[in-house]
């Protein structure tokens, strides 16, 4: 059960506004800063999850902030419930969509009739759906420290239950006798930023307001809430499914990630200069401890294993990279 929420979250008032974009600016983000100046009407803010990144703390910061607000309340009889719209009975701390149960146009997806401002935890694509006002928000960890932290955490640990080893596995998987290797082919393939990002077509757009993820993971329940390595990485070499193009999965994937209203989070600094970024996008006074890793990765990768792992992750690690850059001009260091 959630813990009793804090005072109120108000509105930003104008000195913390101004602290916030200060610190936006000196992060390069001065694109931020046109988020001050939005409507009153907020719509639905669409956050594109990923397992493995942090998410745990963000969905519970977001928690805190809907009941804080009066947007949602908890019962333990019926557990969840929503002013105005439904969770579903499995969802976790805030209203869940995900692609797979997204109903056949024109009707609406879940969550779609939330309160103006409240964050859905939902696929790209979901603003394309909704009708309404929509943005989209995302938090990106690491590639490589994010399959190493799934690696030790889901294939070697068997957490949530062993829903990654024998023989809950799906047949792809052979944890916790699985290498590292084989396991970041099968990460990629279904867990990696571009496959999800640029797998599905029907988005409605690249990045607009109206209009394009995962969790992926079966739980996340324990993940942790900081990465262990800091910036992007540009890796040499082959890249997925034939060379980078951008006109390709990973062009794809990156314009949608730098459309109008998008923001990106970055694990390494979500404690820090996130909290500022999400305020100001938010347009709400949010806040959170700084995370600790719960999980230490259990596996320490030689010189050859994680030359391949950069291989098969180098999509991701581009994107990453440049993504990175975006929000870290040089001006800004």
């Amino acid at each position: 059960m959630l813990a009793p929420p804090r005072p109120l979250l108000s509105r930003l008032s104008s000195s913390v506004a101004a602290v916030a974009l200060l610190l936006a600016a000196a992060s390069g983000l001065a694109a931020l800063r046109a988020h001050a100046t939005l409507a009153e009407d907020d719509g639905i803010i669409a956050w594109v999850s990923f397992g493995k990144v942090g998410s745990s703390t963000l969905r519970l910061l977001l928690a805190r902030r809907a009941v804080a607000h009066g947007w949602q309340s908890y019962s333990p009889r019926l557990g969840w419930e929503g002013r105005g719209f439904s969770f579903g009975a499995h969802d976790l701390l805030i209203c869940h969509s995900r692609r797979a149960h997204w109903p056949r146009r024109p009707a609406p997806p879940r969550c779609a009739r939330a309160p103006s401002g409240y964050v859905v935890q939902t696929d790209y694509g979901y603003c394309a759906r909704v009708g309404r006002r929509c943005r989209y928000l995302t938090l990106l960890r690491q590639p490589v420290a994010r399959l190493l932290s799934a690696y030790s955490y889901y294939c070697l640990g068997c957490a949530e239950g062993g829903v990654q080893c024998v023989p809950r596995a799906v047949a792809a998987l052979t944890c916790p006798n699985m290498s590292l290797v084989a396991y970041a082919e099968w990460w990629e393939a279904s867990r990696g930023y571009v496959r999800q990002l640029a797998g599905w077509g029907d988005a409605g757009g690249e990045g607009e307001e109206g209009g394009g993820g995962e969790e992926g993971e079966e739980g996340e329940g324990g993940e942790e809430g900081s990465g262990e390595e800091e910036g992007g990485e540009e890796e040499e070499g082959g890249v997925w499914e034939g060379e980078w193009d951008e006109e390709g999965a990973g062009g794809i994937a990156l314009r949608r990630l730098r459309g109008a209203g998008v923001l990106v989070l970055f694990t390494e600094e979500l404690s820090t200069v996130g909290m500022a970024q999400l305020s100001t996008f938010l347009h709400d006074e949010v806040r959170v401890e700084k995370s600790v890793n719960r999980h230490a990765h259990r596996v320490a990768p030689d010189g050859a294993e994680l030359a391949a792992v950069r291989r098969i992750l180098l999509a991701d690690i581009r994107l990453y990279a440049a993504l990175w850059e975006d929000y870290h001009p040089p001006t800004a260091r």
